[in-house]
């Protein structure tokens, strides 16, 4: 089976779904996840046609073009084009050609990823060691490094790929054994446990184990904020209570927007009062007495849970 770099990037989010998508099994959609991936895609675009402004119109080949000449030098930035290897195949978002400097020499292949998020994360740069990988490869030459196009000013990081051959050749190495199972990896197993991401406190929805209101987070979300701005915003916060309490409000949005309305404004006219009382009296007040708190959703964290959340959840 061809290892494509979606079903590498899906391992690194659940391995379980992973498996159940090289079965050909489809999520039923998640609208954080067509958020996400639709700021991913805007974000490519724009970036991709910044890149393009910087390169001479007959050194900028598309698609197949740029496949089909990827070795000799007739273009400097290639855009949009599949690389397979065997059995590795990645989907290159562009990739920056810089001819050789002496005779002799041969020309240096760069590939770029484009991420809509101010933070950039390890699994970032092993999605851009494995195209390097497979860039390497089919080229028969050494792919030392490739950039990250990421956050809102579009700064540009550079990764050494070449430190991270190692960790990509585990990794695929993994999700080989993972699809030749006749079955998918072990749900069970000791330690699964819950967690609770919301609360409902005296009527109004809260992140568990804080006086941080669920409207708050709601509020960012709707002006764009990336889970990590979240985060930044409220660093008494984990990723993890952000994703959990957003995928709460996603899946009981009509219920939680009606029940605002009835008690008070709407989560997206939240004030900037009620979120600045949100930060200041995140770290130090006291939660609420148990016998006032209401727990109305639990995040899926066993493995068991995460197995069956994978068929309806496209980011799990």
């Amino acid at each position: 089976m061809i290892m494509t770099d979606d079903l590498v990037e899906t391992f690194l989010k659940c391995p379980t779904k992973c498996f159940l998508r090289s079965c050909g099994e489809v999520g039923t959609g998640n609208a954080y996840a067509d958020w996400v991936r639709t700021k991913n895609d805007i974000f490519r675009i724009e970036g991709t046609k910044r890149l393009v402004a910087e390169v001479a119109p007959d050194k900028c080949a598309i698609g197949a073009q740029a496949m089909g000449s990827l070795k000799p030098a007739q273009w400097h930035l290639g855009i949009d084009f599949a690389v397979q290897s065997q059995n590795l195949e990645c989907s290159c978002q562009a990739v920056q050609q810089i001819p050789a400097a002496d005779r002799g020499r041969t020309a240096q292949f760069v590939p770029i990823r484009f991420v809509f998020r101010n933070k950039l994360n390890r699994d970032d740069k092993l999605l851009l060691a494995f195209d390097a990988r497979v860039l390497s490869e089919v080229l028969r030459l050494e792919v030392g490094f490739g950039k990250i196009v990421h956050g809102e000013n579009y700064a540009t990081r550079k990764v050494k790929t070449s430190a991270l051959v190692g960790k990509v050749r585990k990794l695929t190495d993994k999700i080989g054994t993972l699809l030749a199972s006749p079955s998918p990896p072990d749900l069970g197993g000791p330690g699964a446990m819950s967690k609770i991401y919301v609360m409902k406190v005296e009527d109004t929805y809260r992140v568990a184990g804080t006086r941080i209101s669920l409207d708050s987070l709601v509020y960012l979300y709707r002006e764009g904020i990336s889970p990590e701005g979240m985060v930044e915003s409220y660093p008494t916060l984990t990723l993890e209570q952000v994703h959990g309490a957003l995928a709460y409000y996603l899946a009981n949005q009509k219920e939680i927007d009606h029940g605002g309305r009835r008690r008070r404004d709407p989560a997206s006219r939240v004030t900037a009062k009620q979120r600045r009382t949100d930060r200041e009296t995140a770290a130090d007040a006291p939660c609420e007495s148990n016998s006032r708190l209401t727990p109305i959703w639990t995040g899926a964290f066993s493995a068991a849970e995460a197995g069956l959340a994978a068929l309806e959840d496209p980011e799990v």
